[in-house]
């Protein structure tokens, strides 16, 4: 199977095309890989590829901190301790890439689809960003443990195949620009244990029935939306610790915060929040 679109090498301007240029052209590009034979090197020239091509497709040259992107240096040694003393990548004893943390840095453009062929990477932080334009549906291909897309310019909706996502810990959707219903599939991600963040979007409908599978969950928020109706189930259900001015000291759930609109959304146990917009 093609890593890109094979029509994407006739635009020069393509970030397929600058990335496949940086490689073969560039001293910098695959010259970096060690391997005694070339198929011992083809799954690090691929990897390499795909992080040039979210370099080109994020427009590096304007992030804040280029944190030795597209320099000499192997990829795992990219940004090591340098985005507030966390790693910008981690690899595993293979030299194969498992995180990629750029957030608060100025990433201007798409999430490239190609970064579904980064098959041992399980989290993604792009926090804070100016990305825009639809997440690629390939992202719910991937064996993700933590997605961060919080505070973007994100369009679209909110994916019914996130819900294939089953390792997931944490998803952050929060203040991007996304529109349509929730999708009842987000009860399937039965293994968050931190945040589940729709915040600060244009949702719409109700919150769905699935949801009380979300047990493990220890924030979320689903105000700052134009969703309707009852929550009150998600009361019975997760039994949150704190509710809208007591706390329920004889709880055992791990469940500390319910966001909704409470003027919108009936929920006498959500922590939070007034009316959007107020």
């Amino acid at each position: 199977n093609s890593i890109s679109t094979p029509a994407t090498f006739n635009d020069t301007s393509s970030p397929q095309y600058q990335a496949l240029d940086w490689m073969a052209n560039s001293g910098d590009g695959a010259d970096a890989i060690q391997s005694e034979s070339t198929l011992g090197a083809t799954p690090y020239i691929i990897q390499r590829y795909i992080l040039a091509v979210l370099y080109y497709s994020t427009t590096g040259v304007g992030w804040n901190k280029q944190y030795d992107f597209l320099t000499n240096t192997n990829e795992c040694e990219w940004g090591v301790g340098a985005n507030n003393g966390f790693n910008v990548i981690d690899c595993n004893n293979d030299g194969f890439v498992t995180l990629i943390n750029l957030w608060q840095n100025q990433l201007m453009g798409v999430i490239p689809t190609e970064l579904v062929h980064l098959t041992n990477c399980t989290a993604l932080d792009f926090l804070t960003n100016r990305l825009s334009g639809e997440v690629p549906v390939e992202i719910t291909e991937m064996k993700l443990t933590y997605l961060n897309l919080g505070y973007n310019q994100l369009s679209g909706t909110v994916m019914p195949e996130y819900g294939n996502l089953v390792n997931l810990t944490y998803l952050m959707m929060d203040f991007n620009k996304l529109v349509g219903t929730i999708p009842p599939e987000l009860g399937k991600l039965t293994q968050l244990s931190g945040w589940l963040s729709l915040e600060g979007n244009s949702l719409t409908g109700t919150i769905p029935q699935s949801f009380v599978g979300l047990t493990n969950a220890t924030w979320i928020y689903l105000n700052q939306n134009d969703l309707t109706g009852s929550a009150e189930f998600l009361c019975d259900a997760l039994k949150p610790v704190e509710g809208y001015g007591y706390t329920n000291v004889n709880s055992t759930s791990p469940l500390l915060e319910l966001w909704v609109d409470r003027e919108e959304v009936n929920c006498t146990c959500c922590n939070c929040c007034p009316v959007k917009g107020n």
